[in-house]
């Protein structure tokens, strides 16, 4: 059924238009040269005007990824296969395999047990409860992979219903910043196929073979770990002053978490299969820097193994809740590397 739009809003798509269309046009004003060939200066006003098109969601991210490896194709700035190359990377497949894994961790119900836990453990003040959830969405975002890391904002919205807040109150500006601390800036140091494979990707076209490492992220942004923590001691100070330590009361919130944790019942067989599953991918990971292989056939093994008769995590009910849009995405913004370097940008 076709929605009706106010004069207001259409006004404002077609500014947002002529914006995207002006900045795609900006490249095509300089004049090319040895350097800056006819199929760079296409790639980049092609490429520009996707980026702006998502920048203003004008169109599905899915329309977009497969807009522009088809014109940079139409206009001659590269072939059909380098155009679509990125989808049978290395790269694009590791996501894949990750987006299975957040999509069956879910299913099961373990990273959920998980919170659940971590939150029922908090027995005391709102700060508590801050620190708790804290924990949980750091533990849910190593065990997934920070592909699971919407599943903590969840668990904090679900505390900003309970608890009955409002966006003014002061609760709920330390609700938002720990949620940030925890499920965001901790993608730095904690290995998330998506951004690393994306940097992978950046990386290769300059620096051919050079690969970033699940280790190499703990290793050298471990301090931000440290600025997380360094940042919640401080904001939970802020609160407890300008609260003068009357917090309030998060027994509501205990109550949810522990009716929740109740009604997951005893750990499932089927929970227990994914962590038998979890750890052996972990091992895989952790042991890389001895065998060498990359981490893509982990995830694939992994993939598959979900749907092996006996272990039965994974069906067609699983495939479908794959977020198919964003590995789309992702693919196409892996190949802006790819043709970047064939255009010799």
């Amino acid at each position: 059924m076709a929605t009706s739009t106010s004069p207001a809003q259409n006004k404002s798509v077609i500014i947002k238009w002529i914006i995207s269309i002006a900045l795609a046009a900006a490249p095509l004003l300089i004049s090319t040269g040895e350097m800056y060939t006819v199929q760079a200066q296409r790639f980049l006003a092609i490429t520009i005007l996707g980026i702006a098109i998502l920048a203003f969601e004008l169109m599905s991210s899915f329309g977009v990824a497969i807009m522009l490896p088809s014109l940079w194709v139409i206009t001659g700035v590269t072939n059909l296969p380098t155009a679509f190359s990125a989808w049978s990377s290395s790269n694009s497949l590791t996501v894949l395999g990750a987006l299975f894994l957040s999509v069956v961790l879910d299913q099961t119900g373990l990273l959920k047990r998980l919170g659940y836990w971590c939150l029922i453990k908090a027995k005391g003040s709102f700060i508590s409860t801050m620190w708790a959830l804290f924990i949980a969405i750091l533990l849910i975002n190593a065990v997934g992979f920070v592909m699971t890391a919407v599943l903590g904002f969840t668990f904090a919205y679900a505390l900003y219903k309970v608890l009955e807040l409002k966006p003014s109150d002061k609760e709920s500006q330390v609700l938002v910043m720990t949620t940030m601390l925890a499920g965001i800036q901790s993608a730095t140091f904690l290995y998330c196929p998506i951004t690393v494979t994306i940097m992978n990707g950046a990386i290769s076209a300059a620096w051919e073979g050079h690969t970033i490492y699940w280790y190499q992220l703990i290793r050298d942004n471990v301090p931000t770990l440290l600025f997380c923590v360094i940042m919640m001691a401080v904001m939970l100070f802020w609160y407890k002053r300008s609260t003068k330590g009357q917090s309030i009361s998060t027994e509501k919130g205990l109550e949810y978490f522990k009716k929740a944790y109740a009604d997951l019942g005893k750990m499932s067989t089927q929970e227990k299969k994914g962590i038998a599953v979890l750890l052996g991918l972990m091992i895989y990971l952790m042991t890389q820097p001895l065998h060498g292989l990359d981490s893509t056939y982990a995830f694939l093994i992994v993939t598959f193994v979900y749907f092996i008769p006996g272990v039965s995590l994974a069906n067609s009910e699983t495939v479908k809740a794959i977020n198919w849009e964003s590995w789309f995405t992702i693919g196409c913004f892996l190949g802006v590397g790819t043709v970047a370097a064939s255009t010799g940008i």
